[in-house]
């Protein structure tokens, strides 16, 4: 009987200004780094080269509180220093992220380490499809575009790591076109795959 192929996950930043490449995650330590709620936060919000005084203003948080966020991410290799700026008498290094994509296989303790991640991400994008749906503009169709597909398949392993694989590719190359331009706006999008299972048992 053929080994389970274990499963993975991929993440996709949100600027087209990160190098263009994909980073492996193995350690599961760095992947606990990775999956911390604020630490994903400041990911997502590196869109560009920024200091901590930015961060922080995007994120409305305390700068000193990201500092430690920071500098875990740096030692994990998520972000690096790309160049700095003097503000009066100081200096200020902006950071950026290290690759345009992160994946990692789950399996043994890397499995462990994910842990409640899928739940979380769920409940993220069932949060910001509920404030989009209640959003006049985008309720009215005047400043968006929704939508939704759910679908029961019946797939070979083979066939569902091809659909994986093919869903991956097509994020990747719009990823790539993802500048900010008249006309267009920040999207979410949100994909699973996984066997479906009688959630009663």
């Amino acid at each position: 009987m053929p080994k389970a192929e274990p499963s993975s996950f991929v993440w996709h930043a949100r600027t087209a200004r990160a190098p263009r490449t994909t980073l492996d995650i193995d350690d599961p330590e760095a992947i606990k780094v990775f999956w911390d709620p604020l630490r994903q936060e400041i990911l997502k919000a590196l869109t560009e080269p920024a200091s901590v005084n930015d961060l922080a203003e995007r994120l409305e948080q305390p700068a000193h509180r990201l500092y430690y966020h920071l500098r875990l991410l740096e030692q994990h290799g998520f972000v690096v220093p790309v160049e700095s700026r003097r503000v009066g008498s100081n200096t200020e290094v902006l950071y950026g992220l290290t690759a345009n994509r992160f994946t990692s296989r789950l399996e043994g303790d890397a499995l462990a380490a994910f842990g409640s991640q899928p739940q979380r991400a769920f409940a993220s994008a069932a949060r910001q499809f509920d404030a989009a749906m209640t959003d006049p503009d985008v309720r009215d169709r005047k400043d968006g575009f929704v939508a939704t597909a759910t679908t029961d398949l019946i797939l070979t392993p083979a066939q569902a790591r091809a659909l994986r694989d093919r869903l991956s590719a097509l994020v990747d190359e719009y990823a790539e076109k993802s500048v900010r331009r008249r006309g267009a706006r920040p999207m979410v999008m949100f994909h699973a795959l996984f066997p479906k299972v009688d959630a009663t048992r």
